[in-house]
């Protein structure tokens, strides 16, 4: 029984993942079997708290914004005095083990793992000690029946979808197409299982990428996204050779992946590439895992997609607007949110075709919002067009059916942060002022100072 006595030190641990999950679950896991537990979300914030506290032993993720576990490990063994904590090094990506290993990670952990797993190593790690030799094979056959486990779960979610038919081809197409459009990056790909491996099934314009490549375990898109479900972003692969080695045929310097969920299952990766080192913000690679989370509602989902593409769930919807309202408040910008009454009369895969047809795409999000109501916003970081975009993007909805009323809200730059939940109520008040005029009118406010001052610019 752990005791809980103040006079009793507890041994600290520095725990490092930007998955708000995998904190919670730290500390959880953590504080119940008698550790203290402090959080970072990336390696700049670990290496911060790692100067003030000294913790007794580090876990890191390999993957994470501003400053990635391996950069991390370099970090602390040039910028903080020894003796240095023991660092555990946690990735659902295993060609990173030899490369933590070597930059004096105390010992790799591969991702899913049991919380008895995580002491386990914890243990060990606190008393010095490396694990057997017998421990470390069991472990890696454990790791291995994971990968099988998922391979096959992936392969009964798709095993309906005829990637032949041309609705498919159209329904994958669109959504590469609509993620590369959002995103700017410089190409995009779309990978799904197939025999244990994963073959593009779409690039958009610019991808390194073609369609129809096959990737194994051991080349750029590793099998161990399908038994972690984790999220890959390499800056600049130029940094690490045991990518640089796998992305020389592509010409590929960044590179981001997450996980393509079909009804929970992991069936497949979203890719972006480029050519050229990219950064890629934290609020960005939320939005892409909700992408990835959102796309696929159930096994038999993959053909009616292409009438729903770029379609959010309400609360994919409000996650990925918070997100855009976070880079929009640290970069500017234009931010635009519309509900949008139409007439439609259930006719949403029309609605979204001419959607599509426009240049409204880049950040645009679109969800329902009732049963003939859409909501809809618009963020350009740069050129403050967003205004521009989503009067174009009405324009195309109103070729299809009448629009009733909009309620349409503005945010300008260098305001303070204004939750979701909050512009999409003040979005359904300029509605339902919109309501009580003339059929097609729209209720129109700028945000200008406060987020709750307002002042109407048109009407």
């Amino acid at each position: 029984m752990t005791s809980t006595s103040s006079s009793i030190k507890r041994p600290l641990v520095l725990a490092v993942d930007d998955s708000e999950d995998l904190r919670d679950f730290y500390e959880m896991a953590l504080a119940s079997a008698g550790f203290s537990v402090v959080l970072a979300a990336d390696g700049q914030q670990a290496l911060d708290l790692a100067r003030e506290l000294r913790p007794d032993v580090i876990i890191t993720d390999v993957s994470m914004p501003v400053m990635d576990g391996l950069e991390f490990l370099v970090r602390m063994r040039s910028d903080l005095a020894p003796p240095l904590p023991p660092i555990i090094v946690c990735s659902g990506f295993d060609m990173t083990e030899s490369t933590a290993l070597r930059l004096g990670a105390f010992r790799f952990l591969p991702k899913p793992f049991e919380s008895e797993d995580l002491l386990a190593m914890l243990t060990l790690a606190l008393e010095g000690r490396k694990p057997e030799g017998d421990t470390m094979a069991a472990e890696k056959e454990r790791i291995r029946h994971a990968r099988e486990r998922a391979a096959k779960a992936a392969a009964e979610a798709l095993r309906d979808v005829d990637f032949a038919s041309p609705r498919v081809k159209a329904a994958v197409q669109g959504f590469c197409d609509w993620i590369a459009d959002y995103f700017g990056f410089g190409g995009v790909a779309i990978a799904f299982v197939e025999g244990g491996n994963l073959r593009t099934r779409a690039a958009s314009r610019g991808s390194a990428i073609p369609p129809d490549t096959v990737f194994d375990g051991h080349a750029l898109y590793t099998s161990g996204v399908l038994a972690s479900g984790a999220s890959l972003v390499i800056a600049d692969t130029s940094t690490y050779s045991f990518v640089n080695d796998r992305v020389k045929p592509y010409g590929i310097r960044s590179f981001v992946g997450v996980p393509l969920l079909g009804n929970g299952v992991p069936i497949g990766t979203i890719v972006l590439v480029d050519q050229h080192p990219r950064s890629f913000a934290a609020e960005d690679l939320l939005i892409l895992e909700e992408f990835g989370r959102g796309a696929i509602q159930t096994e038999s989902a993959l053909p009616a997609a292409v009438e729903r593409i770029g379609l959010l769930t309400p609360g994919s919807f409000h996650r990925v607007l918070a997100a855009e309202l976070a880079l929009h408040h640290r970069h500017g910008g234009s931010l635009d949110v519309l509900l949008v009454e139409h007439a439609a009369r259930g006719r949403l895969d029309a609605i979204l075709e001419a959607l599509h047809r426009t240049s409204a795409r880049s950040r645009l999000g679109i969800s329902q919002y009732g049963v003939n109501t859409l909501a809809m916003f618009v963020h350009d970081p740069s050129d403050g067009g967003a205004s521009r975009r989503l009067s174009q993007a009405l324009a195309s909805i109103a070729t299809v059916t009448p629009l009733r009323a909009t309620g349409w809200i503005s945010l300008a730059s260098h305001l303070p942060m204004t939750p979701a939940q909050d512009l999409v109520e003040m979005a359904a008040g300029a509605l339902e002022q919109a309501q009580k005029k003339p059929a097609g009118s729209i209720e129109r406010f700028e945000l200008r100072r406060q987020p709750w001052q307002g002042a109407p610019i048109s009407s």
